[in-house]
């Protein structure tokens, strides 16, 4: 799972390195993501990392998501991660 200055949060599948589905797409900067233990859950922090310089940007936030696994289940990152 990887996100960034774009606002957009993806997960991807490690071995053959291709995007399998956006997750989120956000008003600004997603700043930090973590992975509950049990990989059901993602947290992001949803941030401006002032990247453009100071300007006005929308309030900081922190978002939980239940991942589906079904996004998962079909690639090679799946059967990985399950290792």
């Amino acid at each position: 799972v990887s996100g960034g200055g774009d606002g957009e949060v993806h997960a991807w599948d490690v071995n053959s390195r291709k995007r399998l589905a956006v997750l989120g797409r956000y008003d600004t900067s997603v700043a930090s993501i973590d992975i509950s233990p049990d990989g059901e859950h993602a947290a992001f922090a949803v941030s401006y990392t002032f990247e453009e310089g100071e300007k006005d940007h929308p309030p900081d936030s922190c978002v939980l998501l239940q991942l589906d696994a079904s996004i998962f289940s079909s690639s090679s990152a799946h059967e990985a991660a399950a290792r």
